[in-house]
């Protein structure tokens, strides 16, 4: 066999070849074979002997579109090594090539199994039929796998130069912890998102950098100016790697001579070696150069410039709607002039346009989970091979698109939970065995939409988390004391997961186990406002709910305007049930009362909690207060009942623009932004779901 030395992945650069293997004893028949498939997308592999075919596969297997093998071998029977490939390299279609198969050729597979066919000797439109018949999927494959590599590479990059400014702002600021852990955070999430690569060079030498450097994570071992050198040399190695997968040399790296600056390191820790050989072990000079981006049949557009037509499309939705009530007015006058009218018409056909545009925006900035799925299936394949699990994984909800601001944070928290499931929570094909469950383990994942928030659920089969053993870990790591422990129930013990370096995890390994990955989860999460539970059960497996709203950065919706003592507010219009208003009579047949000092009222066949508007907006909802005649009842869905807001009257209802009210603490929670109204008044935009959490409804 003649080949280059094996690539992990093809350099982005070059026409990357994909191949397929023929093994053939016949001479003749491999170069006819050659023949066949030079000129075509396939670059073809002729070996005469298994032996030969599985170093190529070792090697090669990512980029290998079909496996053609001979019936007949010296070592073994094509239908015995293809038992052997479906085990080692079970993506890649596997075909056997005959003269003349047995009666009982097709006997030797399991019930419901075929195996594809080459009878020869073959011709040219055989094969090219054949290959295009049933490796359509897996051609498709290596295609997203490679764009995802190139993705991911585009992504790391960012995140590097994110990871160099920290880096400079610890030189100055060495006591910046928060700053430390993120320089920790970008190099963890850098070893999960490569895990896929065929090479494992670029996790494995971030795995390494963990490490070394893992008493400066701990605070071990303060920020020194050779702890910077070393963050920024590792930061540079990790841009020499991601160059060398850019330019397909990934392969000629060696990750013992990269890490070598890690002995260096700590010989300096240690007292051994002085500053000045520190220096000169930690000084290398590397270079990186970035390959151009391949050309796109699309156009890039700056995120900033689709929120900026947003936010004038908002400014545009607040002079609609005072242009709307100009008109109103004027239409109510008793000599209405009938160009007034036809104006109208024209304003309402101009304000549909308007909001088609707005939706075509919002769509602008939705991507599909398609790919991130993609690659949970890539990851989960990966992952199970190197751990020897066997994992079915399930699908749903693919087609949801999302906010493109929100993708980065699902795929990270996706790497991470599911690399714990994976290692820690789902069994091997023994232990399931041993305790009555199917040798494979379950993977579910599903994503859907609810109202103005996106759900992830990540559930598995495996053996559920041990709040018993967070317990004791909780203490022994010392971040609660056993007597606040012991006061902690099972929801509070499972929630100590995304402490940082909480894990019941016994070993370290590459792929999990220091209690980082959830930690960095739940941060990213909060940051969106969002949040995620856990559901788990000893023996029966974990259940995480990603909960992420959507971006309010401008966000236009209908809402009732309501207005209370001297302020006048929006209430988002998805979320009211019902508007009731009252008078002298109405209050005479169903008078709210005071029950245990809450005020309530009998609704449909229940009774409903009453607020005053005015007693939620200064954080006391508890306080008492007078329902008088001629109020509103604003009823709202809440989170796990409905309740009533007393208002003093309803002004309509308007397509209201969100804007941000910037920090304001606690109280910001009952708010979603703020806007101005269609006589211009500015006005806050109640949030349902916060004013239900200060309720507890």
């Amino acid at each position: 066999m003649s080949t280059k030395k094996a690539k992990a992945i093809p350099a982005k650069n070059s026409a990357a070849a994909i191949y397929i293997l023929a093994i053939e004893p016949d001479i003749k028949i491999q170069d006819v074979f050659r023949g066949f498939v030079e000129g075509t997308d396939f670059t073809p592999i002729t070996v005469g002997t298994i032996e030969e075919g599985k170093k190529f596969l070792d090697n090669e297997y990512s980029n290998t579109v079909a496996i053609i093998c001979n019936l007949k071998l010296k070592e073994m029977s094509g239908t015995d090594f293809r038992k052997i490939a479906l085990e080692a390299w079970r993506q890649v279609p596997f075909i056997i090539a005959s003269e003349n198969f047995p009666r009982d050729f097709t006997s030797q597979f399991p019930e419901g199994e075929t195996c594809p066919t080459l009878k020869k000797p073959y011709s040219k439109n055989d094969l090219t039929h054949l290959i295009n018949e049933i490796c359509a999927i897996r051609i498709e494959e290596i295609k997203l796998e490679r764009e995802a590599v190139w993705e991911s590479l585009e992504k790391f990059g960012t995140m590097l130069e994110d990871m160099e400014n920290l880096i400079l702002t610890l030189e100055n600021h060495p006591q910046d912890n928060d700053a430390l852990q993120r320089v920790f955070g970008i190099l963890h999430t850098i070893k999960g998102g490569s895990s896929f690569f065929k090479n494992p060079l670029l996790s494995n030498f971030c795995h390494r950098c963990e490490d070394a450097l893992e008493g400066v994570k701990s605070l071990d071992i303060p920020v020194t100016k050779q702890v910077i050198t070393l963050l920024l040399q590792s930061k540079d190695t990790i841009w020499e790697i991601m160059h060398a997968f850019e330019i397909g040399e990934d392969a000629n790296m060696d990750l013992e001579q990269l890490c070598s600056i890690f002995s260096g390191f700590k010989t300096v820790i240690s007292g051994i070696a002085p500053k000045a050989e520190m220096a000169q072990v930690l000084k290398r000079d590397i270079q990186t150069k970035h390959s151009k981006s391949k050309t796109k049949d699309w156009l890039k557009v700056p995120r900033s410039h689709i929120e900026d037509f947003l936010r004038i499309n908002g400014e545009m939705t607040i002079t609609k709607n005072m242009i709307d009530k100009f008109i109103k007015l004027e239409l109510g006058q008793k000599n209405r002039n009938k160009n007034m009218e036809h104006l109208a018409k024209l304003f309402e056909q101009f304000f549909k346009h308007q909001q088609d545009m707005q939706n075509k925006m919002m769509n602008l900035k939705k991507v599909a989970l398609t790919e991130t799925f993609l690659q949970v299936r890539r990851d989960v394949r990966n992952l199970t091979d190197e751990l020897g699990k066997k994992v079915d994984v399930i699908v749903e909800g693919e087609n949801v698109s999302v906010d493109d601001s929100l993708i980065e944070i699902i795929k990270a928290s996706l790497v991470h939970i599911i690399r714990n499931s994976i290692d820690h929570g789902i069994e091997n094909p023994e232990d399931r065995k041993a305790v009555n469950k199917p040798e494979r383990g379950q993977l579910r994942i599903h994503a859907y939409e609810e109202e103005d928030r996106i759900f992830i659920e990540i559930q598995d089969d495996g053996k559920g988390i041990d709040h018993e053993k967070l317990r004791k870990v909780i203490v022994e790591r010392g971040i609660y004391s056993e007597t606040e422990a012991v006061k902690m129930d099972k929801k509070q013990l499972i929630s100590m997961i995304f402490k940082s370096g909480v894990s019941t995890a016994k070993n370290i390994t590459a792929i999990s186990g220091r209690g980082i990955g959830l930690d960095m989860v739940y941060n990213s999460i909060l940051q969106t406002q969002g949040r995620i539970d856990t559901e788990t059960e000893i023996g029966k497996g974990t259940k995480f709910t990603i909960v992420l709203p959507l971006p309010k950065s401008v966000v236009i919706f209908k809402s009732l305007v309501v207005a209370h003592n001297q302020g006048t507010y929006a209430i988002p219009q998805e979320h009211i049930s019902q508007v009731i208003a009252t008078n002298e009579a109405d209050l005479a047949q169903n008078s709210p009362q005071n029950v245990s000092g809450q005020m309530m009222m009998r609704y449909r066949s229940g009774t409903l909690p009453l607020f005053d508007l005015q007693n939620i907006l200064e954080g006391a909802p508890e306080r008492e207060f007078k329902y008088v005649a001629d109020s509103n009842i604003v009823i709202i869905n809440g989170m796990h009942r409905a309740y009533g807001i007393v208002v003093n009257s309803i002004l309509g209802i308007e397509d209201t623009v969100v804007k941000g009210l910037g920090h304001t603490g606690n109280v910001s929670t009952i708010y979603l932004g703020a806007t101005i109204f269609g006589d211009g008044q500015v006005g806050l935009i109640l949030n349902p779901q916060g004013v239900s959490k200060l309720l507890q409804l």
